[in-house]
């Protein structure tokens, strides 16, 4: 062998007298372990395509003895006549299976939110099952975070109707896959999927067999146009294609949309719910129902106050502490609601006092347990200290006896002007 010719059998790990199947297994497990998909982490592209190499030259009796005589380029030239190798089958790029139903397909994934908006296509040659997962996961994505910014919405859209498809299957593409599927199944002697195979490539693209003349495997696909023809002893075999019509991948990316806008709808249609349940509540018979009043020491409703940003109307609805309605004329509300307004103010000053009360007392009783056995002077202090509390306990107990005498002279105020309609 001249000095400079790559040793294809040590590229392929077998001896000079490995037969052809010796030589197809040795192939296979080289061109698995090297294959760039298989080593993310490493650069093995160049020794992939060695491997191939070799066995393109090997795998053929008529390029193998060429080679063995010394004249690579002979061997290594495509015009050179020799039986084909064998082909390798597509198979999906998840689950690595080889299938007739393989497809290429591309399809969307957009995430936005405000002005933010990042819109994604990705695409493979996948089984109808990985297709679906894809696809189901993409349209997850989308339905939950693609619609939820300005710039995602319209894109949203678009990847909706293109998910729900099956995906984009490029016609050209595909026509390429199975031209290529075809050569395979035609070398495992399934001449009818072969058949069915280059009918299916020919329907994607009816000009193939000018467009592949530079893919030796997918010409070798589109050859087998004449088995269509001629037939076969199953010529009436047909091929359950699970991409015709609407797609099983187009239903499952449907199913990912609906899930998350259905949590959507029903998170928005509860917000609405809500909104309106309020709304109504502040709208009866054309009269603005005032924002309710409520005595923290009784948790009764007292009396109630209109909403600030509302213009009150002629008449408005009051409830009064016996829990009765009452509809006022306009003079009486607006002056009901000035007495209101100055009651919670008092309101919100005595629980402010109570609160520093509760405060002091205990201070006192800590005060009294800890300066019980101290000296006299201690004993004064803690005197004065609880001298000083009593007296604020007293001025708020008055000051909470006014407020409640006002209130109650503001009920009836109410019930005595008021006009009672229901409980």
């Amino acid at each position: 062998m001249p000095s400079g010719t790559p040793d294809y059998y040590f590229i392929l790990r077998i001896s000079a007298s490995a037969t052809a199947e010796e030589i197809k297994i040795a192939y296979r497990n080289r061109a698995k372990a090297l294959h760039p998909d298989k080593n993310k982490g490493r650069n093995t592209t160049k020794a992939f395509q060695l491997v191939q190499e070799a066995y393109s030259v090997l795998g053929s009796a008529e390029r193998r003895k060429l080679y063995d005589e010394g004249n690579l380029k002979e061997a290594v030239d495509p015009a050179t006549e020799a039986t084909e190798v064998i082909w390798e089958a597509e198979s999906c790029q998840m689950c690595e299976c080889v299938s007739a139903q393989l497809r290429f397909i591309s399809y969307d994934t957009v995430v936005s939110f405000a002005f933010y908006c990042r819109a994604t296509t990705k695409s493979g040659i996948f089984c109808p099952a990985c297709a679906s997962k894809k696809l189901f996961k993409a349209s997850i994505v989308t339905g939950s975070f693609g619609w939820t910014g300005f710039l995602g919405f319209s894109k949203s859209f678009k990847a909706f109707f293109k998910n729900i498809s099956g995906g984009d299957q490029k016609p050209d593409i595909n026509a390429l896959v199975l031209a290529r599927q075809a050569a395979y199944f035609y070398q495992e002697q399934e001449f009818d999927i072969a058949r069915i195979l280059v009918s299916q490539a020919m329907k994607f693209d009816p000009l193939l067999h000018k467009h592949v003349k530079y893919n030796k495997k997918g010409l070798a696909g589109i050859n087998l146009t004449e088995i269509e023809n001629s037939g076969s002893e199953n010529n009436n075999r047909r091929l359950i294609s699970k991409w015709g019509g609407w797609p099983i991948a187009g239903r499952y990316s449907l199913l990912g949309f609906a899930i998350p806008i259905s949590l959507w709808v029903v998170l928005l249609f509860t917000i609405l719910s809500l909104y309106s349940s309020s709304l109504s509540a502040s709208k009866k018979n054309g009269s603005i129902t005032a924002i309710p009043i409520i005595d923290l020491s009784s948790a009764k409703v007292l009396a109630v106050a209109p909403p600030s940003n509302k213009k009150p109307l002629a008449d408005h609805l009051m409830v009064a502490s016996d829990g009765y309605t009452y509809r006022v004329n306009d003079l009486d509300y607006q002056r009901l609601v000035s007495i209101l307004l100055k009651l919670t103010a008092i309101k919100s000053n005595i629980d402010k006092e109570g609160r520093q009360l509760s405060q002091e007392c205990a201070n006192v009783d800590y005060a009294k347990k800890t300066n019980s056995t101290k000296s006299q002077a201690s004993l004064n202090a803690v005197n004065t200290m609880v001298n000083a509390y009593e007296a604020k306990l007293e001025d708020y107990k008055k000051v909470n006896e006014e407020y409640n005498k006002a209130v109650i002279e503001f009920n009836k105020d109410l019930e005595k002007t008021g006009t009672r309609l229901s409980k």
